[in-house]
């Protein structure tokens, strides 16, 4: 992946998940932003 800057990359508002979030929860969301990938941030 080619550097570049969040708004090249990411959609606005950026989408994220926590470790904790139910896959199906996290595919509901995608299909429904048509995004194909989502950061999974864990706050610890």
């Amino acid at each position: 992946m080619s550097a570049g800057n969040q708004p090249d990359i990411m959609s606005s508002p950026s989408i994220i998940t926590s470790p904790q979030t139910p896959v199906l929860e996290v595919a509901n969301i995608m299909d429904q932003k048509n995004v194909n990938r989502v950061p999974v941030i864990d706050y610890q």
